[in-house]
């Protein structure tokens, strides 16, 4: 057939499965093509939609000749009918009618709305209630708010209510109702019919431009000619594929198009019955003819408002939306004039077939065919169906605590469907949620855990996403926009660099961010460009420290000269040096761009002016772009330009713009989303819940479904006119959203999985489902019962109730195994899933639960002797953390910490290792090299000054008083440190080398070390004198206790010194006021016990995981030797040991862990046994007591 069997006129094609609607499509565009050269024209609802009609009809063609598709979809022009409709006016309407964009369209709208509202509200009263929301503070951004939505609401006027602004235009102040009748408007709605009429003035000669005068013209004037103006610019045929909605305005679009072109309408109706009548305000539907046959039983029902009653109560509730754009319909649709002559598959107009299986009934396609067939509830009853669960799994609902736990079951789920049945593949999975925003981050974490090939990946794909905040260019493009309003944090402005067009503009490598940013931190860059920058922010001028510029300078200034003097106030950073200098200056460079950007986006200017300024700023900033990047920034210069022309049409060529609006106008506009987003890739498909997204898929997957946030509410403003005017077609997210989701349970060809957060995580409530999952609930527990256990409700056989965590015991139940033991295999999937049992694809949870056997006693790996010998570091660091010494040293094995530093903020106080570090530098500079007080003083203010230059410190209050902590216990400790070195005068000069041998049954190890800091006293006795930079008490008043862990190096080195030629005392000076711990010398005999015992324990935990851990060992010793109150009390030493490692574990990061995973693994007997050997001979000789003195001889 030829191009001539395109006989013009309009087609409508009703089915109940989106299939049979595009296998229609197919035989059209194979039966009757267009002419060689010319496009097909298909308007759509969604992306989603497209491409499953794209993919359909590119199917290659089946030998004989009727199934399969063209084998190549090319020619096709896929468009959204609002757009098309407008390309339709002008090809319809002589030249000059009908502009390529109207001054009344939304985007424009707003920037005449914005430029006439402040000139407005002072010149009437009527406006009095926009003037109240205008005032306040930012009058620029109110009325461009209100400019929004006023454009908005007059969009939507332009589309659904144009007899009302031709109404208003003439003169007359009213609302026309869906019957006809004219209500005045009331004082506070006044404004808008004033507003509309002050914006046709301003509009001027291309008034008549309206999407609703043009329409009214369109409609005359296509009713009336009998060619279009231009032809050659409307398509032969348009197809409408997966449409749920259109507004009356389209339908009377197409029809006078229909004239011309032929029109096919392919209808997704739920029922092969007439069903309009079921839903309420059916009186205001005008049509006389009715597409579809009348149901035997429900034509019967003589009170139109008992329909309901009788009729599919899910229909009822969620097919408002769906009706009324087919009975809306049937006010152009003729069926009687085309249906024996339209070609389709079967020659029929009308595809309805029954869902599923009829021999092998399931609950889902039961529910589908009661709507196809409006079967009557009485009918329903009278069944007495029933549901095995263990055999029919077409519905699920589960009930989980969080967004991530429901992925988390879903991600179990998918796997079990997958292993359960090889035909099912990753693409018949669709998963919709309210909003992919809020689950995107949760599917990134579950489902890209695995790698491709891993049994337990499942490839998958995100659509929908919003780019502005998703995409790395557009993130660093807001950044750049929104400079004035930045803090210049060190990690906003480094990410900025991560983005590879601009790293490359300014010459920085991907290796070399690590460097920059270990320079910034070094250099105290914290926040703020400059002292200026930070004056905006309502700041005191004189905060310069921690900026930028502070920074920079130091990199720059300890480049040039090292570390040396201060100049002009500034302290050099002089790490900077060698070959990789130069990124200092590039750094610089790129932070000088910066500020002459922030400079720059301090005022308003004009829209020409911003057009200028944004687009020299991407020519500044980004280079070398490729891929994906490149078409978003070159979407952004698109956007621009069509901004640019927007704003220049509504008469702003004059007017300064506020940057936070035009900001927003941009970027937001970078969101909206089009027909070339990528969907149906052949992964399992996540996406949000949008009109006519529910395309069949065998396994259908709702998340989300929460009460509060499906159905979708999006309240109307309080001004919109039409929220209580319903009228036939209207648009409402709370009935699209029902009637998405009766899509989506007729789109479901073999299940359909509905979840939702059915409890708190915080305590467990019981939070209730979305009401259309309650309402299909009550359906299923009124009309089925559960085969042999007719007391149980249907949905609670059919819903799993998750625990709170992944890792719960509930997961591995024995039930699941082959036998009833820990260790048991699995039994198959198939029985499993049958009993509907919970079950679980992270096996690693199972030694969570003992589910293998308990090994506290690790088995020890083989003795391996160190290739050269240790030193008292190494001893010490065993005492300090015996269980790491056998991960790092044997296993080479590190657990990094997660690096919670804030490095955006100044100090507002130091954190434990930022004072060690201070305190360490004001006792190297003060304490020890000041030789009397006047000094001493000297040195500590210097020293702090420099610090203050460098920022360490922070400003203002903040530096005072750090001033003032550093500074407060260092008298007494020189004090302290000067009357040491007149006690014991005389310092010996040369370390003592201290080398010393051990073996036993493992083998043997060598010490090897040096033992510095000795003095001579005037007795020739020896002391080793120790200022320690660490503090040793913890706690505060009457509780303070003393840091045994920071006295592990010299306990070693004191016993160590005992066993030389000149055995010493150990005196420790704390930095705590007049704190001094001195060790005394012991007989060499008691000293070689206790080295060796070290050795011997550092020895073993090179072999396994010693069961010690140093602060519970010093509870209990603590508990059990020392305190007055549980002196003695063996039971309280346990408790408090189990307290103190259980306080340890939550500070773990991983080591801990993995060897003793609870407290009762590691407190017993040996535990008690190793702390006795190791840690109690320290405390007897800190405390210069033994322990059975102590505790009266008793221990």
């Amino acid at each position: 057939m030829t191009a001539a069997n395109l006989q013009p006129g309009f087609h409508a094609i009703h089915a109940n499965h989106l299939e049979d609607l595009r296998r229609a499509v197919v035989y059209l565009c194979r039966q009757t093509p267009v002419p060689p050269l010319d496009s097909e024209t298909f308007l759509v609802q969604s992306n989603g939609i497209a491409q499953w009609l794209k993919l359909a009809l590119a199917e290659k063609r089946s030998d004989e000749g009727f199934d399969g598709g063209l084998g190549i979809a090319a020619g096709m022009d896929f468009l959204f009918p609002a757009r098309f409709i407008w390309q339709a006016y002008r090809a319809v309407l002589p030249d000059g009618e009908v502009p390529e964009q109207s001054p009344f369209d939304k985007r424009r709208l707003v920037w005449r709305l914005y430029r006439l509202l402040p000139e407005l509200v002072p010149t009437d009263e009527a406006f009095a209630p926009l003037a109240r929301f205008l005032e306040g503070t930012d009058p620029d951004l109110r009325a461009f708010q209100l400019a929004e939505k006023v454009a908005d609401l007059f969009d939507q006027y332009q589309v659904f209510r144009a007899d009302w602004l031709s109404a208003w235009e003439q003169g007359r102040e009213v609302m026309i109702t869906a019957r006809g009748e004219e209500n005045s408007l009331n004082s506070e709605t006044l404004w808008q019919p004033r507003l509309w009429r002050a914006l046709v003035a301003d509009v001027g000669e291309l008034s008549q431009t309206s999407r609703s005068r043009i329409h009214t013209r369109f409609v005359e004037e296509g009713e009336r000619l009998q060619r279009p103006a231009h032809p050659e610019r409307l398509p032969q045929r348009i197809v409408v594929f997966g449409v749920s909605s259109l507004p009356r305005q389209a339908l009377e679009a197409l029809h006078v198009l229909s004239r011309f072109s032929q029109v096919v309408l392919c209808v997704h109706n739920p029922s092969q019955f007439y069903w309009a009548d079921i839903i309420s305000d059916r009186d205001l539907l005008k049509a006389q003819r009715r597409r579809g046959r009348e149901h035997p039983t429900l034509a019967k029902v003589t009170d139109p408002e008992q329909l309901h009653q009788h009729a599919n109560p899910l229909l009822a509730a969620w097919g408002k939306q769906g009706r009324d754009y087919i009975r809306l319909l049937d006010e152009f649709d003729n069926p009687e004039e085309y249906q024996h002559r339209f070609q389709t598959p079967d020659q029929k107009i009308d595809i309805f077939s029954e869902h599923g299986d009829p021999a092998q009934p399931r609950l889902l396609h039961q529910l589908q065919n009661d709507i196809y067939n409006l079967t009557p509830l009485q009918e329903i009853r009278e069944q007495q169906r029933t549901v095995d669960p263990a055999s029919d799994h077409s519905l699920a609902f589960h009930d989980g605590h969080s967004p991530q736990r429901e992925v988390e079951i879903l991600h179990d789920q998918l796997l079990a469907a997958f292993n359960a049945d090889a035909t099912l593949r990753p693409r018949d999975v669709i998963v919709m949620v309210p909003d992919i925003n809020v689950y995107a981050p949760h599917i990134q974490a579950v489902f890209s855990r695995y790698q491709a090939g891993s049994t337990r990946s499942i490839p998958f794909t995100i659509s929908d996403q919003g780019q502005r905040h998703h995409e790395p260019v557009l993130i660093a493009l807001e950044t750049l926009m929104g400079l004035p309003r930045s803090r210049f944090a060190v990690s906003e402005i480094i990410s900025l660099l991560e983005v590879p067009g601009i790293r490359q503009r300014f010459d920085i490598g991907e290796d070399e961010i690590p460097l920059a940013r270990r320079w910034v931190e070094g250099a105290n860059i914290r926040w703020g460009l400059n002292r200026q920058q930070r004056e905006t922010l309502e700041l005191p001028g004189d905060l310069a420290r921690n900026t930028w510029q502070s920074g920079l300078r130091a990199m720059l200034l300890g480049y040039g000269m090292g570390d040396d003097e201060p100049w002009s106030g500034v302290e050099p950073y002089a790490e900077i040096g060698g070959l990789q200098a130069s990124l200092a200056g590039r750094l610089s460079d790129f932070v000088s761009r910066l500020e002459n950007l922030w400079n720059a986006l301090q005022q308003p200017r004009t829209p020409t002016a911003w057009e200028a300024l944004f687009s020299d700023m991407l020519e500044s900033f980004f280079e070398d772009l490729e891929g994906h990047d490149l078409l978003l920034l070159n979407r952004f210069r698109r956007h621009l330009e069509q901004w640019l022309e927007d704003a220049l049409a509504a008469g702003l060529q004059d007017t300064p713009l506020p940057l936070n609006i035009v900001k927003d106008v941009l970027l937001d506009g970078l969101d909206e989303g089009g027909l070339n987003q990528r969907f149906l890739a052949g992964k399992v498909n996540f996406a949000t819940l949008m009109p006519m997204r529910a395309i069949p898929f065998r396994k259908v997957c709702l998340l989300g479904m929460n009460d509060g946030d499906y159905p979708r509410s999006r309240p109307p403003v309080d001004f919109d006119l039409m929220a209580n005017d319903y009228q036939p077609g209207d648009r409402s997210r709370r009935e699209d959203d029902r009637y998405l989701f009766l899509e989506a349970l007729l789109s479901a060809r073999e299940q359909l999985y509905i979840s939702w957060v059915g409890r708190s995580i915080r305590d467990d409530s019981e939070r209730p489902a979305s009401v259309l999952v309650s309402q299909l609930q009550d359906h299923l527990d009124s009309l089925w019962q559960v085969a042999g256990r007719p007391d149980q409700p249907v949905t609670r056989a059919l819903t799993t109730k998750h625990p709170l965590q992944p890792f719960s015991r509930a997961y591995f139940p024995q039930v699941n195994g082959l036998q009833p033991k820990p260790d048991s295999p699995p039994r198959p999937l198939e029985d499993i899933l049958r009993e509907r049992h919970l079950f679980t694809y992270e096996q690693e949870w199972r030694s969570a639960h003992g589910d293998q056997p308990d090994e506290t006693g690790q088995v020890a790996l083989p003795w391996q002797p160190p290739e050269e010998p240790i030193t008292f570091a190494d001893l010490a660091a065993f005492l300090k953390r015996p269980v790491e010494t056998f991960f790092q040293r044997r296993l080479q094995v590190r657990f990094e910490g997660v690096d919670a530093d804030d490095t955006d903020n100044e100090n507002f106080d130091l954190n434990g290792l930022d004072r060690w570090r201070l305190d360490n530098e004001l006792i190297g500079e003060a304490v020890l090299k000041a030789e009397n007080d006047d000094e001493f003083q000297h040195r500590i203010h210097t020293t702090l000054d420099r610090m203050a230059r460098r920022g360490d410190l922070g400003m203002g209050l903040t530096e005072h008083r750090l001033r003032s902590e550093l500074a407060e216990r260092l008298p007494d400790l020189h004090g302290r440190y000067r009357q040491a070195l007149t006690d014991w005068p005389q310092a010996v000069e040369e370390p003592v080398t201290f080398h010393y041998s051990v073996g036993n049954d493992l083998g043997s190890v060598e010490l090897l070390d040096l033992i510095d800091g000795l003095r001579a006293g005037p007795g020739g006795e020896f002391c080793r004198l120790v200022v320690s930079r660490s503090s040793l008490l913890s706690g505060s008043g009457s509780t303070r206790k003393v840091r045994y862990a920071n006295l592990m190096a010299d306990w070693v080195i004191h016993l160590a010194g005992q066993l030389t030629e000149t055995p010493f005392t150990t005196l420790i000076l704390g930095k705590e006021e007049k704190r001094n711990i001195t060790f005394k010398p012991l007989p060499p005999e008691q000293a070689r016990t206790h080295l060796e015992a070290i050795l011997s324990g550092w020895m073993l935990a090179t072999t396994r995981a010693l069961p010690l851990h140093c602060e519970a060992a010093f509870a209990w010793i603590y508990s059990f030797y020392q305190s007055r109150k549980y002196r003695g009390d063996h039971d309280r030493a346990i408790e408090d040991a189990v307290a103190a490692y259980d306080t340890a574990l939550q500070r773990d990061t991983g080591y801990l862990r993995s060897a003793f995973e609870t407290p009762e693994q590691l407190v017993n007997a040996a535990f008690e046994g190793w702390l006795h050997q190791l840690y109690l001979p320290l405390w007897e000789a800190e405390q210069d007591k033994t322990a059975a003195e102590q505790i009266g001889g008793d221990a």
